[in-house]
């Protein structure tokens, strides 16, 4: 018989696969070369969006934020489907797995965008850039950070 421990224990195990799995299809969804350090600042964005709003990952992981996650991407069906099976979901599960390590201390990034395309506006408030790979990644900057007065 399972204590209520053990119970728990599984539900936050089950939980936190689910999420690393979404994470796989992020990654390869984004940039399916990416390297360690790319993923990880693309899974930090996505879990630091996450925990800002209370939400789980899979509730802020949508379009157009998320390429992967865009009903109009041209390989939508593909990210939705990948999974175990897939010829190259081991290897982006190894680097999902190097982003979740408990000795690895997660970054504060929560926006980034792609190098091959136009510069957006909302990039000039980001702060902490830093370009990995196909991406740029940084910290939005808070309405105080900007100079915009307390309400």
């Amino acid at each position: 018989m399972k204590t209520n421990d053990e119970e728990l224990w599984n539900e936050v195990q089950a939980a936190r696969e689910e999420e690393k799995a979404l994470a796989a299809k992020l990654v390869w969804g984004e940039n399916p070369q990416a390297t360690p350090e790319e993923a990880a600042l693309m899974i930090d964005a996505a879990r630091n969006r996450a925990h800002r709003a209370g939400k789980p990952l899979g509730e802020v992981l949508q379009a157009p934020a998320f390429k992967g996650f865009d009903p109009g991407y041209a390989r939508y069906q593909e990210v939705q489907d990948f999974g175990p099976g897939h010829p190259h979901y081991d290897a982006i599960k190894r680097l999902v797995d190097l982003a979740y390590e408990p000795k690895r201390k997660p970054t504060s990034t929560d926006h980034y965008y792609a190098t091959n395309s136009p510069r957006p506006g909302w990039a000039d408030a980001l702060t902490d850039v830093q370009t990995q790979g196909e991406h740029t990644f940084g910290r939005h900057r808070t309405p105080r950070e900007l100079g915009y007065p307390k309400k």
